[in-house]
């Protein structure tokens, strides 16, 4: 197995938008134009692109003050990498279109039908899907065309998640870090649960990679234990089970494929481990007392309850009965993709382009109670046959701890649907399980 390092001139590039955004906040104005040009030179910088416009949307605003409605300017990203790709798929030689799309246009034909018969707001619903469909499109194929360059993409990758979480880490012992509510820390992004949902799922990766001694280089470690110990910090519950059900599930699918352990050089048991879990060790006795309050304070989050039922209702179970019962009320073609749960109220919390909302609906708490609230059964079974086929695709290749990265981006959605929000964490998500799904250098 390769390992990747950190690089330095990856680094800068990143380093360097962020400081002219920060000294001058009009630079994001300038950086969306160039990104957006960018994009249109090919597919591989149209990737580049959409990974700094996920960044650009979800920084720290306690840092950043961009002007207002800048950030819609970030769709204009998305579009120039979708005409590239597009424009590459029409005059190519040759190229192979994965399987999952053919799926998810079938998808995206019954919910627009679904929006023109049964929305509560059929032109949110209809730009929302159209939205969805042309940024996976763009990922999944993109990734495709551009297989070639996985070694450069998994660099990318890493180092991205090294330095949005190596540049927070400063920031844990300022108020800025916990800008949003005071209590969980964000680093330079914009809230906790973005930062922890960010962690998720190379904290899994790294975690497997260790467990299934695939390697145990001090920057796997790093990424390991430093993603932890963040995602703690956040106290974004949500992102610290998704991480353990990630390794824990392809633990389990390792046994049912029965796939031999192998023992490599370098294994769990290693002179960076061994001195990671003294460390560990000494700072939990010497401070056991803080350790458990802030433990304490991980599991409620600031809220006052009884039992974990009342907790869970507190924090998730009311958003989630609140789309069951929009369900119920409307079982067979739902509200509508993209509307929210509260009928009455449905722009609140959401970026508007020429007055029709382009940000993910405000949160849902579970990404299948979401879909049958807004697309109902019936666009919950081409939804199904389109996740499906979706995991199928990435599980065609052997099984490895990148899987881990894959399982990360979906269990992040047990509290948070972000799945179809390319405004959102979901452009995050799906630039990783495009990553995942065309393979890995695998030396």
């Amino acid at each position: 197995m390769q390992k990747i390092g950190l690089q330095p001139a990856m680094a800068a590039v990143f380093g360097s938008m962020l400081i002219a955004m920060y000294f001058v906040p009009q630079m994001m104005l300038v950086i969306c134009a160039i990104l957006a040009m960018h994009a249109l030179r090919g597919v591989k910088e149209s990737i580049e692109a959409l990974t700094f416009s996920f960044l650009i949307g979800f920084l720290n605003p306690g840092m950043f003050d961009f002007p207002s409605g800048a950030l819609a300017l970030r769709w204009l990203i998305l579009i120039s990498a979708f005409g590239r790709v597009l424009f590459t798929v029409m005059f190519a030689e040759r190229y192979t279109i994965p399987k999952p799309i053919g799926s998810l246009l079938y998808f995206a034909m019954v919910c627009i039908a679904l929006s023109v018969a049964a929305s509560f707001h059929p032109m949110i619903s209809m730009v929302k899907i159209i939205m969805f469909t042309v940024g996976a499109f763009t990922i999944l194929m993109g990734f495709q065309l551009t297989a070639d360059y996985k070694e450069y993409w998994e660099r990318w990758f890493v180092n991205f998640y090294f330095f949005v979480m190596l540049v927070s880490l400063p920031f844990i012992l300022t108020e800025v870090g916990y800008y949003n509510n005071m209590a969980g820390f964000q680093g330079i992004l914009n809230q906790p649960q973005a930062y922890g949902l960010f962690l998720a799922p190379f904290t899994a990766y790294y975690t497997a990679r260790i467990i299934l001694q695939e390697d145990a280089s001090l920057v796997s470690v790093l990424g390991m234990l430093l993603g932890w110990i963040s995602i703690f910090f956040s106290q974004a519950r949500m992102a610290f089970v998704a991480v353990t059900l990630s390794v824990v599930f392809l633990l389990i699918i390792r046994m049912m494929r029965g796939i031999p352990q192998t023992t490599r050089q370098g294994s769990f048991i290693t002179y960076p481990v061994i001195v990671a879990a003294c460390m560990a060790g000494i700072i939990l006795v010497f401070n056991i007392d803080p350790v458990l309050e802030k433990f304490g304070s991980f599991v409620n989050k600031g809220y006052d309850f009884d039992t974990y039922e009342e907790g869970y209702q507190q924090s998730r179970g009311y958003m989630v009965d609140r789309s069951l019962n929009n369900f119920t009320d409307n079982p067979v073609m739902g509200i509508g993709f993209g509307i929210d749960s509260r009928l009455d109220d449905r722009t609140v919390g959401q970026a508007e382009f020429m007055g029709i909302p382009l940000g993910a609906p405000t949160e849902k708490g579970f990404l299948l109670s979401a879909v049958l609230e807004e697309i109902g059964l019936v666009g919950m079974a081409f939804f199904v046959f389109f996740f499906a086929g979706l995991i199928s695709y990435v599980f065609r290749l052997p099984l490895t701890s990148e899987h881990a990265l894959f399982l990360g981006c979906i269990f992040v959605n047990i509290a948070e649907m972000v799945f179809f929000s390319f405004g959102g964490s979901g452009l995050y998500l799906w630039l990783l399980i495009g990553f995942t799904s065309v393979g890995w250098n695998r030396e």
